[in-house]
């Protein structure tokens, strides 16, 4: 008889202890890549009540201090980095990431549907293997032997980091003559869509990007229907970073970590339609960049009220902003608490400050 799958030692193996060092473990290496993970745990299958004993030691500090804290919470003393997680909460979310240290309600959103994967899934694009054969910046030619390529390059959402084309001359056939280049869903090349940056510090920017380009490796296409946005709406909030950096095991937000996280929106329309608003107020933000391939030279003397009428458009652009984080967050239906767990990690949604009397006024 064949032997059983082995289902991974979450399902077949009950934890009782585990320790997260982090990169600061040791004082020998340094800021090392490794992260070191010590657990404990018996060879039986995890009852549904069992819950086990966390400790997350992963702030940068000498591994004579974090020594100290590891010592301070077995005594039950450290209650700031010690969590107590059932093991079977973490069955129902998809390829099962160990998150012990969230809160039981956030940890919870894992398992909503659908996916962003269900409704519009994050492709991984053209990696050319010779960036510096066929890759230019947009403003060094002028053929159509060149296509607008994606090559991330920072953060930004909505619009903007449009620099780079790649040859795409006869479908690719020089790229293709290499033999070295990675080229995936070639069939999907020239859609309307969005993509990111999937090295972005850590956070999540969607941008619109037109029928004319090409996404790549480091910048994903995300092919959603005209009437879903409010997918992009969520991606683009304070959430959907926050649910990024829990279940992805680095700053980078490879599309498999991107189409397993839940779309978390009510006002769909609603939604929509701002994400549209902000695209079009970006796209006119943007075509003030000298590096834009949207830039436009305006011949004015008046430099005074373009910058004005600047600020007053992105002062719009981040109130509208605010309003979708605020839709996002109650339809988390995450408690106060929760909630500022989620900001003090990601950071406050800068259109939620209050307005500064006598000094700031509405666009």
């Amino acid at each position: 008889s064949p032997k059983p799958r082995f289902g991974g030692i979450l399902r077949e193996a009950q934890l009782q202890g585990l320790v997260h060092l982090g990169r600061y473990a040791f004082s020998e290496i340094g800021n090392a890549v490794v992260s070191p993970v010590l657990f404990t745990a018996k060879v039986e299958q995890p009852a549904p009540g069992n819950s086990f004993w966390a400790c997350r030691l992963t702030a940068p500090r000498r591994s004579e201090l974090q020594a100290s804290i590891l010592r301070l919470a077995v005594a039950g003393r450290a209650a700031e980095c010690v969590f107590r997680p059932r093991q079977t909460d973490f069955f129902p979310i998809t390829d099962s990431p160990l998150v012990y240290w969230l809160r039981p309600s956030t940890l919870h959103l894992f398992a909503r549907r659908p996916t962003v994967g269900d409704i519009g899934p994050a492709v991984r694009g053209l990696n050319t293997n010779d960036d510096s054969r066929f890759l230019r910046f947009h403003w060094e030619v002028f053929t159509s032997r060149w296509s607008p390529y994606c090559k991330g390059g920072g953060y930004a959402k909505w619009a903007g980091l449009d620099h780079y084309v790649v040859e795409w001359f006869a479908s690719g056939c020089r790229l293709k003559a290499t033999r070295k280049a990675i080229i995936p869903s070639e069939y999907l090349y020239f859609s309307e869509g969005f993509t990111y940056t999937d090295v972005a510090r850590g956070s999540m920017g969607c941008r619109a990007i037109s029928c004319r380009h090409i996404f790549g490796d480091k910048g994903p296409g995300l092919l959603l229907n005209s009437s879903r946005l409010e997918v992009i709406g969520f991606l683009n909030s304070r959430l959907s970073t926050f649910l990024l950096r829990a279940s992805s095991p680095s700053l980078q937000f490879r599309t498999g970590y991107v189409n397993n996280i839940p779309t978390i929106v009510h006002h769909e329309e609603l939604i929509s339609a701002a994400v549209t608003i902000c695209v079009l107020t970006k796209t006119r933000v943007v075509s003030w960049t000298l590096t834009e391939r949207s830039f436009e030279y305006c011949f004015s003397d008046h430099n005074f009220r373009v910058t004005t009428d600047r600020y007053a458009i992105e002062s719009l652009l981040l109130t509208i902003e605010g309003a979708i984080e605020t839709s996002v967050a109650g339809a988390s239906l995450l408690s106060t608490a929760d909630l500022q767990a989620v900001l003090s990690e990601v950071g406050k949604p800068v259109g939620w400050y209050p307005l500064i009397a006598a000094y700031d006024e509405l666009p």
